[in-house]
């Protein structure tokens, strides 16, 4: 048992991405759903953090592949991440009696290990052999002031309850509350000694019978290290994930205190997943030539990249290629295209789409013989839009229109406003400009 501390920062200005990979063999990586749906999926990788990404994952896998099939070997090289993902993608995996081993097919580690919530995705297998497990009590990330977070001390009754329900050794929850949240105590397999004496084997995370798994072993040297979050990213990305494309930009535009965001290797990442057709790196990728992040600044780039991820159905990039055709920024000025863009945009639930709506009604005779629509695109902007520019500028039409609007058409805005939020779920793929750097 070794027990080694974790770099915890204690306030942060930006939570770090969620670095979630759910890595497939190389004959189904550019079309898993069928592959799964063909019952021909082999194994999957978890490899990075945890995060809600590899539970959509799982979710689909478990919903998706046919009942005859085999359930994937799962692969563990995690440093942990979101509990609720890892707990989500355990039960998963008892209900399917799964297989989990250290390492990874796809990506090659000569030391992998399952830290903090992998440990909860190993448990949940049937059969399991790791050659290193790392051990913690819960954190979670708090805001404590405008984009500044803090690490503090997580609840452990929902962890305690799932480790019983898959029935983990005591010792291991014992162990998980005894080890604070900003150290872990690690334990590996040593192949020179007998299995039965290890504690890793006697916390029920190595199965001594090989059928079960592959002929991958690993042996911990005194003095290595596992390998950084930043190379976690970048050998996910090289593989081809999209995921770890955006997550080393974002994790260069970070901001940090003392260190300056480097959006020109940001861009890069974003370049090349926006070269293989990921429409949220386009939109990225577009925001920082419209303001000149990196890059020479370049409006009509910038309309072009939102265009472009427009049309595959982004809703943040619908929205801003609306208002560029709205401003004449980049495209030629024309409303109907502007109109066309940011409605498809509010369709998705984008609430800046609402705002745009609600200043476009104001500026111009859109709406001036539909009252009711007017109220109730500033009504969801003003409900829905984090504070900022954008809110503001909503509140100010939405005040304006409070102080004429009839008791009727107030009553029928009303009735819209509600209708819209019972059908349509609105959550934002956008910030503030200049929140977080964006």
């Amino acid at each position: 048992m070794i027990k080694t501390s974790l770099a915890v920062a204690a306030f942060l200005t930006q939570a770090l991405p969620a670095m979630a990979y759910p890595l497939v063999d190389a004959a189904c990586k550019d079309n898993v759903a069928d592959c799964i749906k063909a019952g021909k999926l082999e194994y999957v990788s978890i490899y990075g953090e945890l995060g809600y990404e590899d539970l959509d994952f799982f979710t689909m896998l478990d919903e998706t592949l046919p009942k005859d099939a085999a359930f994937p070997r799962v692969f563990l090289n995690s440093y942990g991440g979101r509990v609720s993902a890892g707990l989500g993608i355990g039960r998963i995996l008892r209900k399917h009696h799964a297989t989990a081993e250290s390492g990874s097919p796809v990506i090659p580690d000569a030391t992998p290990q399952c830290t903090s919530a992998c440990v909860f995705v190993a448990q949940g297998a049937y059969n399991r052999r790791l050659t290193h497990v790392g051990l913690h009590s819960s954190s979670v990330r708090v805001q404590i002031a405008p984009n500044v977070w803090e690490t503090q001390l997580g609840e452990m009754g929902e962890i305690k309850r799932y480790m019983t329900e898959m029935g983990a050794a005591f010792a291991t929850n014992l162990l998980m509350e005894q080890t604070s949240f900003h150290e872990v105590t690690d334990f590996f397999f040593d192949p020179k000694l007998p299995v039965e004496g290890q504690p890793i084997y006697k916390l029920r995370f190595y199965n001594r019978y090989d059928q079960y798994f592959t002929s991958s072993q690993f042996t911990y040297p005194d003095d290595f290290s596992f390998k950084t979050h930043e190379d976690y990213m970048i050998n996910a990305a090289n593989y081809g994930s999209f995921q770890a494309m955006r997550d080393l930009a974002d994790y260069y535009v970070t901001y940090l205190p003392d260190e300056e965001p480097d959006f020109v290797s940001a861009n890069r990442w974003l370049e090349m997943a926006a070269d293989k057709g990921d429409a949220m790196s386009m939109h990225s990728l577009g925001y920082h030539y419209a303001y000149g992040l990196g890059v020479a600044q370049d409006k009509a780039k910038a309309a072009e990249l939102y265009l472009q991820a427009a049309k595959l159905g982004f809703a943040g990039s619908q929205n801003n290629i609306g208002w560029d055709y709205y401003t004449g920024e980049g495209v030629p000025k024309g409303l109907a295209d502007a109109v066309y863009w940011i409605t498809k945009s509010a369709e998705q639930g984008e609430p800046f789409a609402y705002g745009s709506l609600c200043e476009i009604s104001d500026a111009t005779d859109l709406f001036k013989s539909d009252p009711v629509e007017a109220f109730m695109w500033c009504g969801l902007a003003v409900d829905y839009l984090d504070d900022g520019a954008a809110k503001d500028a909503s509140q100010v039409v939405y005040n304006r229109i409070m102080k004429t609007i009839t008791p009727a058409n107030y009553a029928a805005g009303s009735v819209q406003i509600q209708k819209w939020k019972a059908e349509v779920e609105t959550f934002s793929t956008m910030r503030n400009v200049g929140d977080d750097l964006n």
